[in-house]
């Protein structure tokens, strides 16, 4: 068993945490849609509360939201991916040991797939897209096997499913049993979650 520690100087708080299951959280980090944004920020705070670390691609935007909604509880439950060559600056919500840099965009979605738990996606643009419509794949050519396919959640009912209804429309088969669960509901996830036993 693993024990982390983390002390903030700046107002004499002990961190503590063992052995912490990840989440992976996506999302916009340019169009900001406020609902949404406290909606994935009390979701993050709720995960970190029942000891889960969120894991995001470091940016801004739902990125930054999620991020902070953990860290406000315990800076080490919140973990950012990054790739060095982008010209950005990661979130704030982020301690240096809970960064890991990667050299391109490919690594970095290894890193926010590979031992998460669950997985939940925000609104977002082509690199949600991306990041969402290559997980689905893994899932359905079974390269990520059937007992190791993880829980995902879709937040926001609208976007979701007219993108989905895209998907089941100009393609020959759109794998919904791959979903768990589209809502707008922040705390359906949370209920989920404890049912399955991952929190």
């Amino acid at each position: 068993m693993r024990v982390y520690f983390y002390v903030n100087l700046n107002y004499l708080n002990l961190y503590i945490i063992m052995n912490p299951k990840e989440i992976t959280v996506f999302g916009w980090k340019r169009k900001y849609l406020p609902h949404f944004l406290y909606k994935c920020e009390l979701l993050s705070k709720k995960l970190a509360e029942n000891n889960i670390c969120v894991v995001t691609g470091g940016g801004h935007g739902f990125m930054k939201s999620a991020n902070r909604g953990a860290y406000n509880v315990n800076p080490l439950l919140s973990k950012g991916i990054i790739v060095s060559f982008l010209d950005e600056n990661r979130n704030t919500y982020i301690i240096d040991k809970n960064v890991i840099e990667t050299h391109n965009f490919q690594d970095r979605k290894k890193h926010l797939i590979k031992n998460k738990v669950a997985f939940i996606y925000f609104p977002g643009g082509m690199g949600t897209m991306d990041e969402f419509t290559e997980l689905i794949n893994l899932y359905k050519t079974k390269e990520i096997n059937i007992a190791d396919q993880k829980p995902i959640y879709l937040v926001g009912k609208e976007y979701w499913n007219n993108l989905c209804n895209w998907f089941l429309t100009n393609t020959k088969s759109w794998p919904y049993d791959k979903i768990t669960l589209i809502t707008d509901n922040i705390d359906d996830i949370i209920n989920d979650l404890k049912i399955k036993k991952i929190i």
